[in-house]
């Protein structure tokens, strides 16, 4: 082989080591910067889910405390209900007794006077229509 040759193919196989050198360099930069890119991305999706976690523990305990403040005033107002049914209730056993209280002192006048008062169902149909034309 002739110098020319040999220094051709010097120059052939250098430049194929440097063509080797430079696409491994060049793949060496992309990765780092995909892992790089790819780290952003991790923290960057690592705090918006601690974010949306905050909000969505912030939104549970407002939940909670509506839901609380409900079931409180559900009860005052249970409670008032009782109450109100309860003043109610002793009120008509009140009325039941004066009714009962009142049908002695009737029957007790009755008894004085020696008079009844006749039941409606004794009156016949006819006078209970004449007094309403």
């Amino acid at each position: 082989m002739d110098g020319e040759a040999i220094a051709q193919l010097i120059s052939l196989v250098v430049a194929a080591f440097g063509i080797i050198w430079h696409q491994q360099r060049s793949s060496e930069k992309i990765r780092d910067e995909l892992h790089e890119s790819s780290r952003e991305h991790r923290q960057q999706l690592q705090e918006s889910n601690r974010q949306h976690r905050e909000a969505l523990e912030q939104a549970s305990r407002r939940h909670e405390q509506a839901l609380e403040a409900s079931n409180r005033l559900h009860r005052e107002d249970h409670n008032h209900l009782r109450v109100d049914f309860d003043r109610l209730r002793e009120g008509q056993d009140r009325l039941r007794e004066n009714i009962v209280e009142n049908g002695v002192r009737l029957a007790r006048i009755e008894g004085h006077l020696r008079i009844s008062v006749p039941d409606e169902s004794d009156q016949p149909a006819e006078s209970s229509e004449s007094n309403l034309g």
